[in-house]
This record gives C-alpha cells, sequence and structure tokens, in this order.
C-alpha cells in the first residue's frame, strides 16, 4: 500500500503528463489552423446564391456522380444530365448541412458549454 506522499507525488506528476499533452494539443490545433487558413478556399469566397447563370453551368462535378457512367443514363442527353447534376448539387449542399446540424454543431455546444469537465484554449475552441 502506498502512503500518502507517494500518492501525491503520483497525482502530481499525473498533472504535468496531462498538462504537456493539453499544450501539445493545443499547439497542433494552433498548426491546424494556420495550415487551414493556408490551403482553405472557402473561407476565402464571399457567399453566393446560386442564380440563373449558375445554373447553367456545371455546379457539380460529373466524376462524383456515380450514375453518369451507366450507359442508360449517358442515352438521357445532356439536358437531363445537367438537371442531374443541379439535383446532386442541392442534395450534396443538403446533407453537408443537415451533418453540421446534426453532428458538429452538438458537438462544438457540448466543448463550448464545458461538458467535458475541461477547458479548451482559444486556438482548440477556433478548431
Amino acid at each position: 500500500m502506498q502512503d500518502s506522499a507517494t500518492l501525491e507525488q503520483d497525482d502530481s506528476t499525473a498533472r504535468k503528463d496531462a498538462t504537456g499533452s493539453f499544450e501539445k494539443f493545443d499547439g497542433l490545433c494552433e498548426s491546424y489552423l494556420k495550415q487551414w487558413d493556408r490551403h482553405s478556399t472557402i473561407r476565402w469566397k464571399k457567399r453566393f446564391t446560386l442564380d440563373k447563370a449558375h445554373l447553367a453551368s456545371e455546379i457539380f462535378p460529373r466524376q462524383l456522380q456515380r450514375l453518369l457512367f451507366l450507359p442508360e443514363v449517358q442515352q438521357l442527353g445532356e439536358e437531363k444530365i445537367h438537371t442531374l447534376l443541379v439535383r446532386s448539387s442541392y442534395k450534396w449542399m443538403g446533407d453537408i448541412a443537415a451533418l453540421e446540424a446534426k453532428v458538429v454543431s452538438r458537438l462544438c455546444s457540448d466543448l463550448a458549454n464545458n461538458k467535458y469537465q475541461f477547458s479548451l484554449t482559444q486556438n482548440m475552441r477556433k478548431v
């Protein structure tokens, strides 16, 4: 059985290890933010609403719509293929919004409201 001095020393060592890990995680968050800002394109573009000009262009990459590889779909013609691509684009955007609302927002809220009983640094909160 360990005496109280040994237990306090073990607890102190564990806290130092956790603090080191926390500081390392904070550094990783800061590095991630810098990398995101360097490589991200979406944050640097102004928000816009799709208008008729956008809808006339190809707004969804063909290679992501696997149905286009089917001969039956290819025979439908460009107008119907374009309609399929527009619908695919809207579905893609809707799925992303739903995922953010259901998962990301809840997790961020839990972290911001200290549900996990540890405080976050500013870098961690930004990630």
